[in-house]
């Protein structure tokens, strides 16, 4: 199982981050009149780029946390998810920036460890199976603005944006979305738009380079990656199965993990739907990563 590690945006601060998806075009060559034409492919790969990372002499735990992520990743092999900004398009009932909150379960119980739950101000779930290669999806809106038109969302860090709106039912949204799906996305499974992540590599071994500053006291660093597409492609072929699970003394989330781990399947995303509800997605064959707990209510 991959250990994936996120880029702590709040200890390395960039002032501009940029996040563009690079296309993949195919052309024939250009003719003796000159004209040059292109067809469009599924492919592509974001670029992420986080310049001028505020980096002060007294912060010992910036400096810190800047080496330990470069020798986790060992150049451009290592694999981070990397958060992208999204506030300027993300659909908020409101209209306007709203923020990711913490609080406790309906019952007034934290996680396990006392930390609270983290609830975003936007909840979006996919209708139906999304396919591995898909370039459409169905999306059903809980609590967000009725457009979803020109937005960025993540599952399981594999960033898309959507286009132009393809049909509208109810509370439906079919958008076709870029790149084309890195995994397969399970009936219900809950999307990440108030801070969506690309799983990347370093563009560069030497990437992560500094310079220490003695005499202005601080620096100000940038570093590029590049989406891990090479990741993905190793996660075709796997096998998914949902269980919606009610919690009761004889049936409780860890045996039934314990039972399909018997027959091969591996945790993908346990989501937390209520009290003793639960959801669990697993996978059989190679498995990114557990995905964190979710409380829906």
């Amino acid at each position: 199982m991959s250990e994936i590690i996120q880029w702590p945006v709040c200890v390395l601060t960039p002032q501009q981050a940029s996040a563009d998806l690079v296309p993949f075009s195919r052309s024939g060559g250009r003719t003796l009149g000159g004209i040059e034409p292109s067809t469009r492919t599924d492919l592509g790969f974001w670029s992420v780029t986080y310049s001028g990372i505020v980096m002060q002499n007294r912060e010992r735990r910036a400096w810190q946390t800047w080496n330990a992520i470069r020798q986790k990743l060992g150049g451009r092999p290592g694999l981070i998810a990397v958060r992208v900004r999204s506030s300027l398009s993300a659909p908020y009932v409101s209209g306007k920036f709203e923020p990711v909150i913490e609080t406790d379960h309906s019952d007034d119980s934290p996680f396990d460890d006392d930390t609270p739950y983290t609830q975003g101000a936007i909840s979006v779930v996919t209708d139906g199976v999304t396919a591995v290669g898909a370039t459409s999806i169905r999306l059903r809106i809980i609590n967000a603005d009725a457009n979803l038109v020109g937005v960025r969302f993540s599952y399981n860090h594999a960033l898309y944006e959507t286009g132009p709106v393809t049909a509208v039912d109810g509370d439906i949204w079919t958008v076709p979305i870029s790149p084309s799906v890195r995994e397969l996305i399970p009936a219900g499974a809950d999307l990440e738009f108030d801070q969506p992540t690309c799983l990347c590599h370093l563009a560069e071994d030497r990437g992560m380079d500094i310079d220490q500053n003695a005499v202005g006291k601080f620096s100000l660093p940038s570093v590029s990656f590049v989406e891990a597409v090479d990741y993905w492609n190793q996660q075709e072929g796997c096998v998914y199965k949902v269980i919606d699970l009610l919690e009761d003394e004889n049936t409780t989330v860890e045996t039934t993990l314990n039972e399909w781990a018997a027959k091969g399947y591996e945790p993908f995303q346990v989501i937390r739907r209520a009290t003793y509800s639960w959801r669990l997605i697993l996978k059989r064959g190679p498995v990114v990563s557990v995905g964190p707990v979710v409380d829906v209510h």
